[in-house]
């Protein structure tokens, strides 16, 4: 199950800046809708899988086709030759879970980033990251779990030497000066 997972958040989440990809959702009627976000395509077939409607649904980018056959809360995935059973509340609940560590692993990649910034402008890390706003970075983001900034109470600024850690409070993921 779990590379079906992973599977579904390369899908959707690493796309490659300035692609066009798009993303064919074919449904148990026969209906095809296409979405140029690839996003908007796995949203479509996850809310299927959590739907009350039985029978098949497929998703095709890259060529390459994922099939969902949906009896009850049963599902049975199909993805390059491989098939597993499980819920689609499951497959749900994994790639929520994948996508809340995907959005606080780029918020802290800002942040460091900000954070570089302010470093070569001041010659040092700043004692908040309160300081990084508006100059170095528009906002401090919000934990995706927590819906609330977790950032600022988990960073740390050292003088000696010059250091910092970053830690999101809601989903323990840290990062620390280069």
């Amino acid at each position: 199950m779990r590379t079906l997972v992973v599977v579904l958040l390369l899908l959707a989440l690493l796309i490659p800046v300035g692609a066009r990809p798009s993303v064919i959702v074919t449904y148990p009627n026969g209906t095809r809708e296409t979405y140029d976000r690839r996003i908007q395509g796995l949203d479509a077939f996850l809310r299927f899988l959590i739907g009350t409607e039985d029978g098949r649904v497929s998703l095709v980018a890259d060529g390459k086709e994922m099939v969902a056959v949906k009896t009850g809360d049963d599902v049975e995935f199909t993805y390059e030759g491989q098939t597993e059973k499980t819920t689609g509340k499951a497959i749900v609940d994994r790639f929520r879970r994948s996508a809340i560590q995907h959005v606080c692993t780029e918020n802290l990649s800002a942040l460091q980033a900000a954070l570089q910034k302010y470093r070569a402008s001041e010659g040092h890390y700043p004692l908040s990251l309160s300081a990084l706003v508006p100059d170095y970075i528009q906002a401090i983001p919000a934990c995706p779990k927590a819906k609330k900034d977790t950032y600022s109470a988990g960073y740390e600024a050292m003088t000696n030497p010059d250091a910092y850690t970053v830690t999101c409070g809601a989903d323990h993921n840290q990062v620390k000066s280069p």
